[in-house]
């Protein structure tokens, strides 16, 4: 091959590196700045740009990363070397977003050999620059710095997926139910008048009844023993009328197994963690005023200038973590975990870890948008819509309402566009009311199964039964033999048929039928009773909206088949 053909390949070569290393700095922004949207939001053009820059960014490191040391200067190597250390950060992605979806956190065997080629290509350089071409000096200990880094928080990275795994989460919540130990509660307060404060406590009461939501999530049942310890809690927590407390709570507890299952909370909040979200702000530090101090003869501007804005963007960045992890209900939780740890009487028992935790809190910049810290942990409130007998009697030319919808369409699968039109454009935000009824409901039935009872009822029901061992027939009227008929029931209303979507389409007709030939009697009904009418509805078509477009979340076999064929079915009858 002629010399002047090499030249320009080796010229080529080294100008792609330096676009995609900017390429991917500025997607690890992106998903850091726009990881928190993926908490509520299935689809939209914020979770299309997120989905972008992961997706973009990965393959930008992966690339970049097996190209690093071709055709290098000497001078050009000892930056380039720099450069696939903080390719490999990027690669390793932001605390707050480790997987997109739930599928991500099952390695398959193509995303280990490209985690192990990523590693590979920063290794090389490495060794290219320090073993081959015998680089020494203020670069080579600043590359070795950030590699180390890298290795780090790619292995943590690697690791929080892992964990992440709903079978590796099963697993270990039924190693940890033998060595379980219990949770104590007495540095958390009872509810304030404060809206912060009510939220701040829910999120730390949330914490101690993590397991509950842990095991539900992974069809784990929760150790017999332990539901005196939880009833305990509660009666210690919540007040008899607290149903917007107990909302609170359930509401946190799933933002919590979001942590767990999407972002790096599992391995941020360990010990090797704390140890690494300190040192690094301070290791960046270091890097960044050697690199200063470091004479830049040889380099090009464009280089210099491309370094300073890595090492500065990981430094704010760095700084960033360490205060988040700081200041988090996780680390809370972790220190709670350990009463025996000197640190736990010296942050917790006296108050500090609260002062530092609302001092890193007023820092937050969404204040200034007058929003509470917390607000992004809360679910919005907002449930999609969807009626099967509008569906089927509409004018099949109009079936959305808004350009940018058609616009989806025609771009994205059916089911994308499901989810814009049927949740995004239809659905409709529930009321306090509308919560209130709805957890009313669900704690009635749960009440009467579980009933929570005092300790002087416990005493006495112990009494009970010593004297009932004497005399058996007396079992027959202890309280706990009435309450087997309502566990019973309470069962039966769980244990949901495969057919369970077949109850939700016959109930879902059934409701809009009975509202058409009543409308003349809802009327002439009080407010009250519109506005039961109102949320029944809305309930009917939520109910319907997982059906037709979010199967998964529903028990029982996902029977897609059945809709389709009742929803062609109808359609018949109204063609007729």
């Amino acid at each position: 091959m002629p010399g002047w053909m090499v030249r320009t390949v080796f010229l080529l070569n080294s100008w792609v590196i330096r676009a995609l290393v900017v390429f991917s700095f500025a997607a690890h922004v992106t998903i850091v700045f726009l990881a928190g949207v993926r908490r509520r939001r299935a689809i939209g053009l914020p979770i299309t740009i997120l989905w972008a820059a992961n997706q973009l960014g990965r393959w930008a490191a992966t690339y970049a990363l097996s190209k690093l040391a071709l055709g290098s200067t000497p001078q050009e190597l000892e930056l380039v070397t720099l450069w696939g250390a903080f390719l490999l950060l990027h690669a390793a992605g932001p605390d707050n977003i480790t997987a997109y979806s739930l599928e991500d956190n099952v390695l398959s065997t193509r995303q280990k050999v490209e985690m192990i080629l990523q590693v590979s290509g920063a290794a090389f350089a490495m060794y290219k620059n320090i073993v081959i071409r015998s680089g020494s000096g203020t670069m080579v200990w600043i590359s070795s710095f950030m590699f180390i880094m890298g290795i780090f928080k790619y292995w943590e990275r690697a690791k929080a997926m892992q964990l992440a795994n709903l079978e590796n989460l099963r697993s270990s919540i039924k190693k940890k139910k033998e060595t379980r130990r219990r949770r104590s509660l007495r540095n958390i307060r009872r509810p304030s008048s404060s809206k912060h404060d009510n939220d701040e406590e829910a999120l730390l009461v949330a914490h101690g009844l993590l397991d509950i939501t842990k095991g539900a999530f992974v069809d784990s049942s929760i150790n017999e023993h332990q539901i005196p310890v939880y009833a305990g809690r509660r009666r210690e927590i919540f007040p008899k009328s607290g149903w917007g407390m107990m909302y609170k709570v359930v509401d946190m507890e799933l933002s919590l197994m979001y942590d767990i299952l999407y972002t790096k909370a599992a391995m941020v909040h360990t010990w090797h963690g704390y140890a690494m979200r300190a040192a690094s702000p301070f290791a960046t530090s270091m890097a960044f005023m050697l690199f200063w101090f470091d004479s830049k003869q040889g380099q090009r501007m464009t280089d210099v200038l491309i370094t300073y804005v890595l090492l500065g963007g990981t430094v704010l960045l760095d700084i960033i973590w360490l205060l988040r992890a700081v200041a988090s209900t996780w680390t809370y939780s972790f220190l709670n975990d350990r009463p025996h740890l000197w640190v736990h009487h010296a942050l917790l028992c006296s108050g500090k870890w609260r002062q530092l935790h609302r001092s890193i809190v007023s820092l937050d910049p969404s204040l200034i948008l007058a929003k509470e810290p917390s607000s992004y942990r809360k679910w919005s409130g907002k449930i999609g819509q969807y009626n099967l007998l509008h569906e089927c009697t509409r004018d099949k030319d109009q079936r959305t309402r808004e350009y940018l919808s058609s616009v989806v369409k025609k771009v994205a699968s059916e089911g994308m566009w499901m989810e814009y039109e049927y949740h995004n454009l239809r659905g409709i935000h529930i009321s306090q009311d509308f919560k209130k009824k709805w957890l009313d409901c669900i704690w009635d039935y749960m009440y009467l199964a579980y009933p929570v009872e005092d300790m002087e009822e416990v005493e006495e029901e112990e009494k009970k039964k010593k004297e009932a061992e004497k005399k058996p027939k007396l079992l027959m009227m202890l309280p706990e033999h009435h309450n087997v008929e309502n566990i019973r029931k309470l069962e039966e209303a769980l244990d949901f048929l495969p057919e369970f979507q077949e109850s939700i389409l016959i109930m879902h007709i059934a409701t809009d039928i009975v509202f058409m030939y009543t409308k003349f009697e809802q009327n002439a009904a009080s407010s009250k009773s519109k506005d039961n009418v109102k949320m029944i509805k809305a309930l009917s078509d939520y109910m319907m909206f997982l059906v037709a477009v979010r199967p998964t979340m529903l028990p029982g076999l996902k029977l897609r088949s059945l809709y389709e064929a009742t929803k062609e079915a109808l359609a018949k009858i109204w063609s007729k």
